[in-house]
């Protein structure tokens, strides 16, 4: 996570696919920032 940007990621979702944004906003609720982390952890590491 040393390297992830967490407010940048988001802004950039936001800009580049907003529906896909505003609807995982809206189905991860409170959870939504945890949800990107996890989700970013568990990509493959090159």
């Amino acid at each position: 996570m040393d390297d992830f940007d967490l407010s940048l990621f988001k802004k950039s979702l936001k800009t580049l696919n907003p529906e896909m944004y505003d609807v995982m906003q809206f189905e991860k609720s409170t959870k939504f920032n945890s949800w990107i982390k996890t989700t970013y952890n568990c990509l493959p590491k090159a």
